[in-house]
């Protein structure tokens, strides 16, 4: 049974039986095809004789009837018996060669007119003969004519038919096999070009792609599929491999200026005030550590699936006035304008922590980026569609078009970010990002030299 485990083998199989089932249909409706067409041979040649024998009968008066056999004439499965009764059951003629046979009784002038009868009458020997009758009205007086012929023939002919056909059987089942065979593997071939391929890609070799011989065809459509499956393996891959190095960099910087603090902290000599700055230097880079743990965490969390949300509907407007409030501290120190605004009041169904966290991070980047004396608006819109709308815009330096499309990834931070102007580690806009996309929404970036504007789209 192991052998049936091979996809070619069991191809070749079913392609086998389906052609032995198809020759068998075939030859079934073949000798039925045969059987009424030389039955249908039969009855016309008997319908021929009857007639040939109707115009003797009519033009001659006298019939000659030698009722003795001929002497060593064998009679043919092909020939034709005759027999002329008159209507009183006395036998006028029969074929002299048949004259000793067990022949039919003789026929009952009731069930022959002057239409032809044919019916198939079976003697006890169990051999059957194909009969037809008809009244033939002379001159002188009315004759019954029998015509008979025996079916022995017909079925010596099926038999020879069925001989052949059984013949060649076996040699159409050997071609099919062989054709079923070689159009499984010429088919499956490209499945082991593909299989060949794929045992040669590794960790090292995920830029190599299968070979798409037919792009139209089920085999070219799994390679196509296959090989974005390895597109999204190999972004997946280096993404972690960005990632492992993004946050080895992370963290080590908040523990190596730990270390620093910590070093001079030990120095002899110091002042409690020192100290002190010592201390609170080393809780402003664990800070930093925590909250980074803290993010990755969340984002481990959220991708795993092991987040649930907390659904509840609340006032949009108020929960966008009550966000803003804790970090206007934060504006103010700026001297920057920070306003809510909404045409009307409006509601939403969220996880309210949630979508706090997403709202905060991006109004508190709105204000790292957004110069003195800048303007930071929200906006709350509220669409027939049933969907929820909230606009974080600011007027600060904008982004560059280059880092548009890598902002969302972790620790991609801007150019201008890396030289330590701006406080932050990179995972806020990851963050965001992927609590919308727990809400069934989306968030998009507008930007110019005019400032930024993210835009939260979320269903009700």
């Amino acid at each position: 049974m192991t052998v049936l485990h091979n996809i070619r083998t069991r191809l070749t199989v079913r392609y086998t039986l389906v052609v032995a089932l198809l020759m068998f249909l075939y030859s079934g409706l073949n000798l039925l095809f045969q059987y009424y067409y030389l039955s249908d041979q039969i009855d016309l040649t008997l319908k021929e004789d009857l007639e040939i024998i109707q115009d003797f009968l009519i033009s001659n008066t006298i019939i000659s009837s030698p009722l003795g056999r001929i002497p060593d004439h064998q009679p043919k499965s092909y020939e034709r018996f005759v027999e002329i009764w008159t209507e009183n059951g006395v036998a006028l003629y029969h074929s002299s060669a048949f004259s000793e046979e067990i022949l039919p009784p003789p026929p009952n002038p009731k069930r022959y007119s002057s239409e032809p009868r044919i019916f198939t009458f079976q003697f006890p020997s169990g051999e059957r003969w194909r009969t037809i009758g008809a009244v033939v009205t002379t001159a002188n007086e009315r004759l019954i004519v029998r015509i008979s012929m025996s079916e022995a023939h017909l079925y010596s002919q099926l038999l020879d038919i069925f001989g052949f056909m059984s013949l060649m059987t076996p040699l159409f089942l050997i071609g099919a096999v062989a054709t079923g065979y070689f159009l499984a593997r010429k088919s499956l071939k490209p499945i082991d070009m593909m299989t060949a391929q794929a045992k040669k890609i590794d960790v090292e070799k995920l830029h190599e792609r299968l070979t798409v011989i037919n792009p139209d065809d089920e085999l070219g459509h799994l390679a196509t599929v296959t090989n974005g499956l390895l597109d999204r393996i190999q972004q997946s891959f280096e993404q972690l491999r960005r990632f492992t190095s993004d946050a080895s960099h992370e963290l080590r910087t908040p523990l190596t200026a730990m270390r620093s603090v910590g070093e001079v902290g030990l120095q002899p000599g110091k002042s409690p005030e020192e100290y002190r700055e010592v201390i609170g230097s080393m809780l402003e880079e664990t800070g930093r550590l925590t909250h980074l743990i803290n993010g990755l965490l969340f984002l481990s969390k959220a991708e795993s699936e092991k987040l649930t949300l907390k659904i509840e509907e609340f006032n949009l407007v108020h929960f966008l006035e009550e966000t803003c409030e804790m970090l206007r501290v934060l504006a103010e120190e700026k001297r920057q304008e920070m306003s809510v605004r909404c045409e009307r009041s409006c509601t939403i169904r969220a996880d309210k922590s949630l979508l706090r966290c997403a709202v905060l991070n991006l109004i508190d980047n709105a204000i790292k980026y957004t110069p003195d004396h800048g303007s930071i608006i929200i906006t709350a819109s509220a669409s027939l569609s049933h969907r929820r709308s909230i606009t974080i815009s600011d007027t600060g330096l904008g982004i560059p078009e280059t880092d548009r499309e890598f902002i969302f990834e972790r620790f991609y931070r801007l150019e201008r970010d890396r030289s330590g102007s701006t406080d932050g580690v990179g995972i806020g806009l990851s963050i965001v990002q992927k609590i919308v996309k727990l809400h069934g929404g989306n968030i998009t970036v507008h930007s110019d030299d005019h400032g930024t504007s993210f835009i939260i789209d979320l269903p009700f």
